[in-house]
């Protein structure tokens, strides 16, 4: 028999705080992993915000690692959700979306539509527009330029929506 019976072992907190520690690199707030630990361990609020403050600790020591060992550690988890069968689409989209942010593939900032000797016409990606703002916004782009070309001025500079 245990000399602390009902006392959860040492083993079975450290698993808990890796636990706790992953679900912070997912970056879940600090209510939804205090929950999530009332829910699957049955511990008070207090003893999940000791596992939330060891795992913190855990955080800081591994921020010592290189950047590559990060973005290594974090590319796996991410793919690993992609991956899953057991996660729903939203949460694979939106690992993918930080995926992509991760490794840089993001879509570019303006996207050039139109380019002659005379003028460019290019829309800001940017903003959220719909496909008809975004159509409005180019023909409005090239009538000017077409007017400035006509009249042989510089094109004048797209209007701050």
């Amino acid at each position: 028999m245990s000399a602390n019976p009902g006392r959860t072992p040492a083993a079975e907190i450290e698993r808990r705080i890796e636990h706790v520690l992953e679900l912070l690199k997912m970056q879940l707030t600090k209510g939804d992993i205090k929950r999530h630990c009332r829910e699957r361990w049955g511990v008070s609020t207090h003893t999940a915000e000791r596992y939330l403050a060891r795992a913190r600790e855990a955080l800081l020591k591994d921020s010592k690692r290189g950047r590559a060992e990060h973005v290594a550690d974090v590319y796996g988890l991410l793919r690993s959700i992609i991956e899953s069968p057991s996660e729903p689409s939203r949460t694979k989209l939106r690992a993918a979306n930080q995926l992509c942010r991760l490794l840089g593939l993001n879509s570019p900032k303006e996207l050039i539509v139109e380019q002659s000797l005379r003028a460019e016409v290019s829309i800001d990606l940017g903003k959220p527009q719909s496909a008809a703002e975004l159509k409005a916004e180019l023909d409005r782009r090239r009538l000017a330029a077409a007017r400035a070309a006509s009249r042989r001025l510089p094109a004048p500079e797209p209007s701050e929506n």
